[in-house]
């Protein structure tokens, strides 16, 4: 009864185009009976029979996957969408489909025309016929295209079409999918009765001069040794010389183990096969940079704990150079970053953005300040005239801040190897005219540099460096710094002879993260660790437990400040993460301390 309703559905949508001034049916057009339907000894193959209408000049043939139409009703969306059809000459009686899911039940309709052209609606026309009266179902679990067995891809390989490539760089299957409703509204879904989700990240990189469109159920295929997998997606366009990272949603067969992703974005390639064994469904991992200072540091311990108890996803941590952990969280190897100091990494943002390979989930710290031209407050007080970074080039300053390894020039404990701020402060050195009288040195590490200021300080020595606001010494300890000239963009294009602008620190996320991870995301979005008074308060606590190590750090603050993270979770949460701070519980993805 269902299939009927849909045909009168569909015939009433033909008489009011109609309306709309298309001809009406003539006479001398005898309505077709039904066609057949058959599977074909290929796989994804159907062939399509009926009988010739006199006068006929055309035929518009048309065909429906009615397994594949049943979930989109279900979900509330337009059949009509799935009607795909097609218009041959009228010496014709027979059409071959090919491109379909093995196993799902098709039908067939067909109408007569004898005009050319597009033969749906011009006239004059037939009416259409009643459907088949039984389907078909095609051979295979693949579909239509020629699957190259011997030669298949996996997660991680690129298929390569001319100019034009697909790269498949993750699977994954949530127990629920983010769902926007009719009214915008979003909701956690669940895969239909029997199924469940498949996500599969793949990344797109046209070359070539026009525009590349993968097309579902043309160019791209899915099935399992069970059927054939739903795709709810729609097309894939990326436009000439450029890239996208997109995702396809499927369900599949309950049980399936291993998936076949078959892909022709361009008709005169040769078909690539992909696959793929699927991963039982289970909570994301989620894979945080591990960066090399303390705030980002106890940010991603604490993060972990809230994911790994609170949202039960397991966790890892992936240590490297801020840039590297860019260059990973556009290819999916990681997937957050909890702090990315704007504008230091500027161009490497900017481009992970235009490639629509990472997003922004909000502040973590908020804004900071930093300087290469930092000293200690009692050696302004013992030196008042030294309040500028044209001091330095002063006799008695150099000497101030001389070392026996420095050769006469004052000595400045610059940035970390690596990191952006070493070739920024270089630069700053050079356009103030400072080369001559100013010796950089560069740390190892942040700790590194922490301990010299720290030793310094502590012996009420000179010191000269770089320092920035959220870094423990610039919270504990009493710092100054030189007078530069205020920040502009043409003098940071030129010759940074200027101060830094203030940076921007956000958390970062690999674009598929809302998506396999939304809770994740979600509470991502709500994350607010303003340096004063949140981490402010964790450096004042670090000092005087000097034995914690970041992970003790991250537990205590958890312990304690149970009433700003309540802030970020769901209740649901909360009472996960307290239960496991009563526990003394530690996630699986912390490091070793």
């Amino acid at each position: 009864m269902k299939m009927l309703s849909k045909i009168v559905s569909l015939l009433v949508l033909v008489g009011a185009l109609s309306i709309a001034g298309i001809a009406a049916t003539p006479a001398e057009l005898t309505q077709p009976v039904a066609p057949n339907i058959q599977a074909t000894a290929n796989g994804g193959e159907l062939e399509i029979t009926w009988d010739r209408i006199p006068g006929a000049q055309f035929y518009t043939v048309g065909w429906i996957n009615w397994t594949e139409e049943k979930p989109v009703l279900d979900a509330g969306g337009d059949w009509l969408s799935h009607f795909n059809y097609t218009t041959v000459a009228g010496h014709r009686t027979s059409y071959t489909v090919k491109g379909q899911i093995g196993g799902d039940n098709h039908y067939a309709i067909i109408r007569a025309t004898d005009v050319s052209g597009d033969g749906r609606f011009n006239g004059p026309y037939s009416a259409w016929s009643s459907w088949s009266s039984r389907p078909a179902q095609p051979a295979g679990r693949i579909i239509g295209l020629p699957v190259p067995e011997a030669d298949h891809l996996s997660v991680g390989d690129t298929a390569i079409f001319d100019q034009y490539s697909v790269t498949v760089t993750r699977v994954t299957t949530p127990q629920t999918v983010r769902w926007t409703g009719a009214d915008d509204t979003q909701y956690d879904r669940e895969p239909p009765a029997g199924r469940r989700w498949l996500i599969i990240y793949v990344h797109l990189d046209n070359d070539r001069d026009g525009q590349v469109t993968l097309a579902r159920g043309i160019d791209s295929f899915v099935g399992t040794e069970l059927g054939g997998g739903f795709q709810w997606n729609s097309n894939r366009r990326v436009e000439a010389g450029d890239m996208q990272n997109v995702s396809l949603l499927f369900d599949i067969p309950r049980n399936a183990t291993t998936v076949d992703l078959v892909l022709r974005p361009l008709t005169n390639s040769v078909p690539q096969l992909f696959r793929i064994t699927i991963p039982e469904p289970s909570a994301a991992t989620v894979v945080f940079g591990d960066l090399n200072w303390n705030s980002a540091k106890i940010q991603t311990r604490i993060a972990q704990y809230i994911v790994e108890k609170g949202y039960g996803h397991p966790t890892e941590v992936r240590f490297d150079s801020t840039l590297s952990l860019i260059r990973s969280l556009r290819n999916g190897g990681t997937d957050v970053l909890m702090e990315l100091w704007l504008p230091n990494q500027e161009e490497a943002w900017t481009a992970a953005m235009a490639a629509r390979e990472a997003v922004s989930l909000g502040e973590s710290l908020g804004t900071d300040w930093q300087s290469a031209f930092v000293i200690p407050a009692y050696l302004q007080e013992q030196h008042p005239g030294l309040d500028s970074v044209e001091d330095l080039k002063d006799p008695q300053y150099q000497r101030l801040f001389a070392t026996a390894q420095t050769g006469g020039k004052a000595r400045l404990m610059s940035c970390v190897i690596g990191w952006s701020c070493e070739m920024n402060n270089a630069a700053q050195i050079r356009g103030y005219g400072l080369s001559e009288h100013v010796h950089i040195v560069n740390p190892a590490d942040g700790a590194a540099l922490n301990r010299d200021l720290y030793g310094a300080y502590e012996r009420r020595e000179p010191w000269l460096g770089y320092q920035w606001g959220t870094n423990d010494p610039a919270l504990l300890l009493d710092l100054v710094r030189l007078q530069e000239a205020a920040y502009s963009d043409t003098c940071w294009a030129t010759t940074k002879a200027c101060a830094y602008e203030d940076a921007t620190i956000l958390i970062a996320a690999n674009y598929a993260l809302p998506e396999i991870a939304p809770e994740v995301a979600d509470m991502l979005r709500k994350w607010d660790f303003a340096v004063d008074p949140v981490y402010k308060g964790i450096a004042r606590w670090s000092a005087e437990n000097p034995t914690a190590g970041v992970n003790a750090t991250a537990f205590w603050w958890l312990d304690n400040q149970a009433n700003i993270w309540e802030q970020w979770v769901t209740p649901e949460a909360a009472v996960s993460i307290r239960a496991a701070l009563g526990a003394n519980e530690i996630p699986d993805g912390w490091p070793a301390p």
